[in-house]
């Protein structure tokens, strides 16, 4: 089982990020692959609805 940690706070030390790496530390103790993300490290930018035919084709032109 791989079990995908995200962290949607900006604070890479804070609260947050330590619930969820806790939460994989006890996941990986159960055998599951872990892997943490940081949304503050992804270049995420809010749907523009150009109509480009993303929701046919799942790629965002």
């Amino acid at each position: 089982m791989k079990v995908l940690g995200i962290v949607g706070s900006p604070h890479k030390d804070g609260m947050t990020a330590s619930l969820v790496k806790r939460a994989l530390d006890g996941a990986r103790e159960k055998g599951a692959e872990t892997e943490l993300m940081y949304l503050i490290d992804e270049n995420l930018r809010y749907c523009e609805g150009c109509g480009g035919g993303c929701f046919r084709t799942y790629k965002c032109i």
